[in-house]
This record gives structure tokens, sequence and C-alpha cells, in this order.
């Protein structure tokens, strides 16, 4: 049996997005996928601790029809499924992959085995790592081939991957994806010299997939980098491998300013000058949903409250909280200057549809915050978060409350609507600049932002706290300003136990279900980039 799934008008150069998956096919003849290496030699880097990036120029090209996987939970308490979807013109099917393929959002296991040999014969690398088709540079294969690719250009990576609830594994038909990317794949030691390279797919996959080609060999010379630094190549494949805000902190870090001062790229500016009127939201038609994943990335800190007092240092309770947007529509708000302040007007906008812009209405303010780290517009009252007792009642507020609207995170991609390529995805493209007449912030759908607090005032100072049970309250647009879909499920809360001494606090975190966490990061971390 072969069942058709309809397209809907939703779908755009963004992605291809399905209304809802067809029934399980009994059969689903697989894509025409193939390992291939664009040469048979190349040239590596080392550094002075012989690391080295294998990526050696091997892809898996999808020639003719895309080559597409969704990845879905229905709950935290279930574990994720796999379904292929099969295009071929204009039908679409799907099948159900075997269970436990993969155990996360990051790609699929154990995909692509990579051996080493040196110039005598003897083995010197042998690993199996995961391959995520989801590259930020896919190749194009031929002329004919769609001009360019709409899946995703990576997989959920940092803390908040491990509560992502779907995502979209794909290479465009006509295009090829390289299965050692530099971003995903650790470095190897590799003294300089020559050697053999030999990549494969597992078999598993190779029968699943249909995937033809075979194992692939490639002469690698191993060279010392400039000692003046990285390589070009290097430079080009480097990449952060945390998520929301405090990525684009790392990335900032050494640059002065200027990056976070650039003004947004967003296609779609708004105007300089205000609409007329308050306006109205329209009665019916798509709508942004705000929901908000459990707090994750839990730690105690001991932190100096004044910078003037180092050595005083309090135990805080630090965190990270993420609010998506699961809507029909994205969250599109505008801001306009008054003249002479550094404080916007914020408009909320709504679109039918088909995209059309049929409204808005006057939503709150912006203001500027000239804070090393920040250099941006930030948008009041999108989310706040507190800390409340056993029977969650409120015990603590967090002073975070304003806020940059980034794409930091994809949550769930496999919704109707969602945006697979979202433009905004850190405060250099998405918050403006001190000179700025006007801004757009946009939170796509199926697109979450992230942020860590770990700043007095934005952390939970534990003194005073007594032992217990206790949890984390996340709220996603508290003071109802913002329209939505359903303001039902904007609270999420994470039990945490919190024990110790002061000087000495302690916390436990029970898991969500079956989710399994990232250790956080040691301490000390990154300046805060709120509130």
């Amino acid at each position: 049996m072969r069942t058709t799934v309809i397209l809907t008008a939703a779908a755009t150069a963004a992605g291809y997005i399905l209304v809802g998956l067809p029934a399980q096919a009994e059969e689903a003849a697989p894509g025409s996928l193939r390992l291939m290496t664009v040469s048979p030699s190349a040239v590596l880097d080392s550094d002075r601790q012989n690391n080295v990036n294998l990526t050696i120029g091997a892809y898996l090209a999808a020639d003719r029809a895309p080559f597409e996987v969704r990845l879905n939970r229905r709950s935290y308490h279930e574990p994720i499924t796999a379904t292929q979807v099969i295009r071929h013109g204009g039908e679409v099917t799907q099948r159900r992959l075997p269970n436990g393929l993969v155990n996360d959002f990051t790609g699929f296991p154990d995909m692509v085995r990579t051996t080493v040999t040196d110039a005598k014969g003897k083995k010197v690398v042998d690993q199996s790592t995961a391959f995520c088709p989801n590259t930020y540079e896919p190749s194009r294969l031929r002329p004919d081939a769609p001009t360019r690719s709409g899946y995703p250009t990576a997989c959920p990576e940092g803390p908040a991957k491990a509560f992502a609830l779907g995502t979209v594994l794909g290479v465009e038909g006509g295009w090829a994806a390289n299965v050692q990317d530099g971003g995903y794949v650790a470095p190897v030691k590799l003294p300089p010299g020559k050697y053999t390279a030999k990549v494969e797919i597992a078999k598993k996959y190779r029968d699943l997939f249909g995937i033809a080609g075979g194992a692939k060999t490639v002469k690698l010379t191993v060279k010392r980098q400039d000692p003046r630094g990285r390589s070009a190549e290097q430079r080009a494949r480097s990449r952060v491998p945390v998520g929301g805000h405090m990525a684009h902190w790392l990335r900032v870090q050494g640059k002065g300013d200027e990056l976070a001062k650039r003004p947004p790229a967003d296609v779609a500016k708004p105007k300089a000058a205000p609409p007329k009127g308050a306006g109205r939201a329209p009665a019916t038609g798509p709508r942004p949903d705000l929901r908000s994943l459990p707090a994750f990335n839990i730690v105690v800190q001991r932190i100096a409250p004044d910078p003037k007092k180092p050595k005083v240092k309090r135990d805080y309770l630090t965190f990270a909280a993420t609010v998506w947007n699961g809507g029909t529509s994205p969250l599109v708000v505008d801001g306009f200057r008054r003249p002479g302040k550094d404080t916007m007007d914020a408009y909320q906008y709504f679109f039918d549809a088909k995209g059309n812009e049929v409204g808005h209405a006057r939503t709150g303010d912006f203001q500027w915050d000239p804070r090393p780290g920040h250099i941006h517009w930030h948008f009041l009252d999108f989310a706040n978060y507190s800390l409340t007792d056993a029977a969650r009642k409120h015990v603590v507020k967090s002073q975070k409350e304003s806020f940059c609207l980034a794409n930091t995170d994809a949550v769930d991609y496999t919704i109707p609507y969602a945006k697979w390529r979202p433009s905004n995805t850190d405060l250099s493209t998405a918050c403006g600049s001190q000179w700025s007449a006007s801004i757009r912030e946009v939170l796509e759908v199926g697109s979450g932002d992230t942020y860590d607090q770990y700043l007095p005032g934005q952390a939970f100072d534990l003194t005073g706290i007594r032992n217990g049970t206790y949890h984390i309250k996340v709220t996603a647009n508290p003071v109802r300003r913002l329209h939505e879909l359903d303001t039902g499920n904007n609270v999420s809360y994470r039990k945490v136990v919190i024990g110790g001494t002061a000087g000495k606090r302690t916390v436990t975190v029970p898991p969500v279900g079956l989710v399994k966490e990232t250790p956080p990061p040691a301490s000390p971390r990154p300046p805060q980039l709120g509130p």
C-alpha cells in the first residue's frame, strides 16, 4: 500500500511543510543515495599537538530525490521515533524506521566509519561517528539541481538539544552533505606524514537506506599548520559547541562590540515610522504560540554579587531556559524609536495563511541596553523566571524580564509551518544597533530563544533558602501583551532538590522522563548578555 500526502500552501523555500504524515507504507523504495569523494587525495593541517580535523571530502549524495528523515517524540517520557519521508514527483510517502535507530536529535549514531593507516600500513585511526545531514554548506552536484537546499543548516546542538521535540534531517535532491563535518566530529591525532584513509557507511545504514558507493579511499598528506594560527580550513569550520545567547557571547569575544552593533540582517525590515493608531489583532487567523521548555543546565555557583567585592561570594542556583514558538505564524515584533529617546514603541504584526500582513497591535516597548556584552535592543516582558516551593508557591523571582528575540535553537521542525532555515539566529542579526530608528525581532515557528541565568539577580540567591524540594518556573508572555493561540501552555516547572550548607550548597536535578542532559559547563561561566 502506498499513501499520499498533499502539501499545503505553507510549503515554501524555507523547507518542506507537511500537514500530517500518511499511514505507514508497507513498502517504500529507498532514495538514490551513494557515498562519494571529491578527490583521490587531500592535504590536512595539524596543530602543535598533532590534532587534525579528518574532513577528507567524503559526501553522502542524493542524486535524484531528496533524502529526508523526521525525528519526533510525543513526550519526554517516550523514545524518539524516526520516519523516512520519500518524495517522488508529486507523491509523498513515508515509512517508519526501526525503533532505537536514534537516541537524540543530533543525527544517525555510528553511521560513518573512518580508518587511517600510516605509510607502513599500520592502522592509526579507527573511529565510528554520527552523521548529521544538515550541514551548513551542502554541495550542489549538477546545474539542474534545485538552486538551494531547503533543509535545516544544523542538527540541534548545545545543552538545549536535550529538550528538543522534533527535527528534520535531510539532503536536497541533486545535493550532497559532508559525512565528516568538522563541527560535529572530534579531531584525531596524526603527526605530519603520509597516510591512507578509508571511509564507509555502516552496513545497517547501507541496507536501511539503499546507499550505494561502497568504501572510498583517499591519500592524505598531513602538514604542520602555519605557526601564526589556524589554517583557513580550520577557521572556516570553527563552530561554537553551545547554543542560545551564550554562543553569541563566545563569538564576539576579542572582536570588540562591532559584531553586536551590526544592524539586523532580516530582509523584511520595518519602516522608520510607526503605523498610524494602536491597531488591533484580527479576530481570527494564524498566530504564534509561545511555549516554555523545562529549565536545564542547572547547577549551584559561588558568585560575587558585587564586582567591587570579589571575595564576598554567595551560592546561586543558575539555569538556562528556552521559550519557543509552536504556533501557525511567526512572532513578529517591530520597534519604532521615540524621537530623541532610547526607547521604542513595540507593535506585533499579524499575517494570513499566505503570509500577507493583515494587521498590527501595540504591544509593549523596546529599550536600548548599552552595557558591554549587550549593545542591542531588548523587548520587555517576553518571559520571566521564578523559584517556587514544593507546592509551587512563589519563593523568589529572577530580575531577567527583557530579551533580544533570536532563533537560537531548533525545538520542533516537524510541526506544520515550521521554518527550517531561520535568518536571525543570534544577536548580531536580530537586535539592532544604537543608531536604529526601527528594528524587527522575530521568533519563527519551530524555533526557540534560549538564555542562561547566572548573574546575581538573574540566578536565584540561595541565601536564606531552606533545603528541600523546589521548582524552577518558566513563564512565557507573563503579562499577556503578546497575542497568541494558547496561553495554557506558557508555563513549565522543573523540579530541583536543594541541600548542603552555606558556602557549599548543592542541587539535585531529577530527570524529565527519558531525557539525558549534557553536563553543565564548569564554573566560572562567561558573563550573561541580559537582562
